[in-house]
């Protein structure tokens, strides 16, 4: 607990409000705050003429930014040299700080707390999360300890260090998951660029590529379960992708699947049209909808994890690009033919491409363990910094905060 007095934010903190009449001949730079104590950022310009509002608020250098709509879940920031001059919507009040007693970014960075957002939460009006609206006077009844201005510059000095530090083990985590990926498209890419390419995927098919059912899915509870794209698209299968459809089904219909059915989109966008995955098993009994392709394999000439593969190498990228048609360039398909005569290695033995799909899961699983290490870093260290603010509040008055970092 600090030991430092707690003061209410209406003491060191008073409206700002620059406000700028809308001259519909000019053109607005605008500035929107993140949720989750993420800070600010620039949006799109509005133009004088599309707005229905009459005033912006323009932004000075150390304005605190406060969104009503969404302060309690951690919009609020203080602006920088970046946005100053830059506006925002009068949903947006921007405050001053007491200059002798408040410094602008030791208040910035107290407000990144997650403790301070559920204080602020239980001040707001309205009902439901979207209609929540928060109001300066909730800010201003907010208390937070308040050191002398010279001990708060010292703990944003170090917490700055501290960020710096952060930053820069996030620039590591990232290049290291961008060097996994790079491996993996490399190796991918190697698949096609050394091998033998005289066959076609028809080639190790037992049947021709069928299209799912067409079911209206109307979200009953206890219908059966229809895979969307979702559940495939970014070559991942997804079995929470899934809508419920009560229409009656037949037992013997071809839409139902199996564990190990490969599954293509056969409609999307043309990045995305032709992405594939395996399907787990899970959920079950489940039928895969008429926008994407089942293709089931001939298991004594192809294996399943390596025709997955396969079909993200360069080559059947390319082939499913340059064949996809559509009228719009958003929305493009792909035919059962299309997916017949994408190429396909020859004289690779099953027992090879059994090989090969492992060397590949290994190098997938590294790069998953490094997706998932990143992301639990980031979020571990986006909370450290508000955190070591509050860690630091608990030195004494004779001695500096500064001891427990």
């Amino acid at each position: 607990m600090s030991r430092w007095p707690e003061v209410a934010l209406g003491e060191v903190l008073r409206l700002d409000l620059n406000k700028v009449d809308v001259d519909p001949t000019v053109t607005y730079p605008m500035v929107g705050v993140y949720s989750f104590g993420r800070g600010l950022f620039d949006r799109e310009p509005v133009d004088g003429t599309s707005t229905s509002y009459r005033v912006f608020y323009r932004l000075d250098a150390d304005h605190i930014v406060m969104s009503q709509l969404f302060g309690w879940e951690g919009a609020l920031a203080v602006s920088s040299d970046q946005f100053a001059g830059k506006y925002v919507s009068p949903q947006f009040p921007t405050f001053r700080t007491d200059p002798q007693r408040l410094d602008p970014h030791y208040l910035g960075w107290f407000m990144r707390r997650p403790a301070f957002w559920e204080e602020l939460g239980r001040r707001t009006k309205g009902m439901g999360d979207r209609r929540r609206t928060l109001n300066p006077e909730a800010l201003f009844v907010s208390k937070m300890p308040l050191p002398p201005i010279e001990e708060q510059r010292r703990v944003v000095r170090r917490i700055e260090q501290l960020a710096a530090l952060v930053d820069e083990a996030t620039r590591l985590r990232e290049s290291s998951t961008a060097t996994l990926h790079a491996l993996l498209g490399a190796r991918l890419n190697a698949l096609s660029f050394h091998l033998q390419i005289t066959r076609r995927l028809g080639d190790v098919l037992v049947e021709k590529p069928r299209n799912g059912w067409s079911a209206r899915c109307d979200g009953v509870l206890g219908g059966v379960p229809v895979l969307t794209l979702g559940a495939v698209t970014g070559f991942t299968f997804d079995p929470s992708a899934v809508k419920l459809t009560s229409l009656p089904t037949q037992r013997a219909a071809h839409y139902w699947l199996s564990p190990r059915d490969l599954l293509m989109t056969r409609s999307n966008t043309p990045e995305l049209v032709g992405h594939a995955a395996i399907y787990q098993g899970s959920p079950h009994p489940c039928i895969y909808s008429d926008l994407m392709m089942r293709l089931r394999l001939d298991e004594s000439k192809a294996h399943t994890r390596f025709v997955w593969y396969w079909l993200q190498t360069p080559l059947v990228r390319e082939h499913v690009r340059r064949n996809a048609k559509g009228t719009s360039p958003t929305m493009v398909k792909i035919g059962q033919q299309t997916v017949m005569d994408i190429p396909f290695p020859d004289c690779l033995s099953v027992a090879a491409q059994t090989r090969i799909a492992g060397n590949l899961d290994r190098t997938a699983a590294e790069l998953d363990r490094a997706v998932r290490t990143h992301n639990m870093t980031a979020t571990s260290l986006g909370a450290l910094l508000p955190s070591a603010l509050f860690l630091q509040l608990g030195g004494d008055s004779k001695g500096s905060v500064l001891r427990a970092m």
